[in-house]
C-alpha cells in the first residue's frame, strides 16, 4: 500500500458534505488531547496506587496480579459499554476471536506486565517521559511492517531527535531514576517498543469492520485474566489498600485504560498514525506534572534536564509528523 492512510471510513480529500467532526484538525486535538491526559496520569496514578496498595519492594506475582486484575476490570467496563450501545451482549465471533487475541498478547500482556514491573523500579517522572517513545515506534511499526506509511529521511530525522530526548532523560543518572538499569527503565522500553504495535494492529482490524468497543474490551478482559492467573500460579497475593483512595484511584486506573483505547480507535478511523503520534508529547507532558505534584517528586527533579528532554521529544514528532505528503 502506497502513501499514507486515511482511515477507514473511505472519505476523499475532496469530499465536503457531511464530514464527520472528529476527521477535523479541530476533532483530532480535542480527542488526542483527552487521550494525552489520560495516558499521561497512568504512571504516577499506578505509582501513587503502589504505595496505598503496599506494592512497593512486592513480589513480581504479587504486581502482576494487581495488573491482572486492573484490566479485567478495564474490560468488563468496555465490554458494558459496548453491549448497553448495541442493546446486546458484545461478543467477538469467528475471526474476530483472533484479532482480539492479538492485541491482547501485544497491548495488555506482554507490554503491561513489563511496564508494571519496570515502574515498580523506576520513578514515575523518568517512565512517563520513556513511554512517550510509543509513538515513535508506532511509525516504525506502521512504515516498516505494516507499509501504511512511507518512512522517508525527514520522519527518521524526527525520530532521532525523539529518542535523544529520552537518552537524555536515562543518562541524567541517580538525580532521576536511580541509573539507568533493565529492571526499570529498560523495561519501560521493552514495553513502549510492544505497545508500538497496537495503533498498527487496531488500524487493521478496524479497516475490517470490526467493532473497537469488542476489540477494547474483550481483549483487556482476556489479557488482564491471563496475567491475573500466571501470577496466581506463581503465588501472587492481592494486597488490600491502606486507605479508601486506593479503591478510587484503582477505578481510575481501571477507567483510563478503556477510556484511552477506546479514543485512539476512534481516531484511527479518520487519521494516519503519524498524524496522531504529534500529540504523543501531551502525555510525558501531563506525566510529569503530574508525577512532580502527585508523588513528592518536585524537589528532586532535574527540571532542567526534563525540560531539555521533553523539547527533544516534541521537536522529534513534530519533525515526523510535520514532513511532505507525498504523492502515490
Amino acid at each position: 500500500m502506497s502513501g499514507e492512510i486515511t482511515g477507514t471510513s473511505g472519505r476523499r480529500p475532496g469530499d465536503e458534505n457531511d464530514v464527520p467532526f472528529l476527521s477535523t484538525t479541530a476533532g483530532l486535538v480535542l480527542l488526542a488531547g483527552a487521550q494525552g491526559l489520560a495516558w499521561g496520569s497512568a504512571s504516577p496514578i499506578i505509582k501513587r496506587c503502589f504505595e496505598v496498595f503496599g506494592l512497593e519492594g512486592a513480589p513480581i506475582a504479587d504486581l502482576l496480579l494487581f495488573c491482572g486484575v486492573r484490566f479485567m476490570l478495564a474490560g468488563m467496563l468496555g465490554i458494558a459499554l459496548g453491549s448497553a450501545r448495541r442493546g446486546c451482549p458484545l461478543v467477538p465471533h469467528g475471526r474476530v476471536w483472533g484479532h482480539v487475541l492479538l492485541i491482547a498478547l501485544f497491548q495488555t500482556t506482554i507490554q503491561y506486565s513489563l511496564d508494571y514491573i519496570g515502574l515498580a523500579h523506576t520513578t514515575g517522572t523518568a517512565a512517563s517521559i520513556i513511554e512517550s517513545g510509543a509513538g515513535f515506534f508506532a511509525i516504525l511499526i506502521s512504515s516498516l511492517a505494516f507499509r501504511y506509511e512511507r518512512l522517508t529521511l525527514h520522519k527518521l530525522l524526527g525520530i532521532a531527535v525523539g529518542f535523544a530526548g529520552v537518552l537524555v532523560i536515562n543518562l541524567q543518572g541517580a538525580k532521576l531514576t536511580g541509573g539507568l538499569s533493565l529492571s526499570g527503565e529498560g523495561l519501560i522500553l521493552l514495553s513502549t517498543i510492544s505497545a508500538g504495535m497496537t495503533p498498527s494492529l487496531m488500524t487493521r482490524f478496524l479497516r475490517e469492520g470490526d467493532d473497537q468497543l469488542l476489540l477494547t474490551g474483550w481483549q483487556f478482559l482476556l489479557g488482564g485474566a491471563t496475567l491475573a492467573v500466571g501470577s496466581l500460579a506463581a503465588g501472587g497475593i492481592w494486597h488490600t489498600p491502606s486507605t479508601p483512595w486506593g479503591y478510587a484511584g484503582f477505578l481510575y486506573a481501571a477507567s483510563i485504560s478503556s477510556i484511552a483505547l477506546v479514543i485512539q480507535g476512534t481516531l484511527l478511523k479518520w487519521h494516519p498514525v503519524s498524524k496522531i503520534a504529534v500529540f504523543g508529547f501531551l502525555m510525558p507532558v501531563f506525566g510529569v506534572m503530574l508525577s512532580a505534584t502527585m508523588l513528592g517528586e518536585a524537589a528532586t527533579t532535574p527540571w532542567a534536564t526534563v525540560l531539555i528532554a521533553l523539547a527533544l521529544v516534541c521537536a522529534g514528532i513534530v519533525i515526523t509528523n510535520t514532513a511532505p505528503r507525498e504523492a502515490d
